[in-house]
């Protein structure tokens, strides 16, 4: 099959993320940016997300690319299972348009506050740690200025730290958020879907909200929505 290219997470001010989705291909590895591998061969399909020539476990804009790509496949509404190196996740397209729905998660309070406000170099208001010690650690600022002007001490992060970094600011009206992932090549990431699904769980459990548009605020940007649908499941929706 060819590949297919498809940008996800637009919006105003926002560029999003390319992704191009294609059959496993080291060649093309080579070349770097964001790739998606789907093996139909098998049932359900497997998927491999790549990044920088690096495979990861988990990615939003990657999963929404190859949503879109099944639709242009199928010319119909569609859900179905999709396995990756990070689990399950459904995905899906109806008349809003592309879609998955993946699993925040467990979190657990964030501890050594300490530590990531060295890291952050600014005050940390609350937080939680999500799933392992190579997953995420997830942090909420007082003020949306104090997340904009953001510089994390990556040299810290890569020496003391496998976990990726979820930054955010909310507001009763606005929810934004950063990510950072210095050990795994990416300083700063653009959309990240993935990164959505753990602040969409973090955010229910703090207020309730089952709905979310997530303003990523990286040089690119990016516009996310979220819905919690219950026992941790959030939908995320182009």
């Amino acid at each position: 099959m060819s590949d297919f290219s498809y940008r996800s997470f637009g919006g105003p001010g926002c560029a999003g993320n390319t992704h191009t989705v294609g059959a496993p291909d080291a060649e093309k590895r080579k070349a770097g940016g964001n790739r998606v591998e789907i093996d139909s061969s098998t049932s359900p399909p497997h998927a491999e997300f790549w990044q920088a020539q690096k495979p990861i476990k988990r990615c939003g804009s990657g999963s929404i690319a190859l949503a879109a790509y099944l639709y242009a496949q199928k010319q119909s509404p569609f859900a179905t299972q999709v396995i990756t190196r990070g689990g399950a996740i459904q995905l899906g397209c109806d008349r809003n348009g592309p879609f998955y729905i993946d699993r925040a998660l467990p979190q657990r309070p964030l501890t050594y506050r300490g530590f990531w406000q060295r890291v952050c170099r600014t005050q940390v208001r609350d937080g939680a740690l999500c799933g392992g010690r190579e997953d995420y650690a997830l942090i909420t600022l007082y003020r949306a200025q104090d997340l904009l002007n953001l510089q994390p001490n990556f040299r810290y992060m890569r020496q003391f730290t496998r976990r990726a970094l979820i930054a955010s600011f909310s507001s009763p009206r606005l929810t934004l958020m950063r990510y950072f992932a210095p050990q795994y090549g990416i300083d700063e990431d653009s959309a990240t879907g993935s990164a959505s699904v753990q602040l969409a769980q973090y955010q229910y459990t703090q207020t309730g909200n089952r709905r979310l548009i997530i303003h990523q605020c990286s040089a690119d940007g990016g516009r996310i929505k979220t819905h919690h649908l219950g026992a941790r499941k959030i939908r995320v929706a182009d």
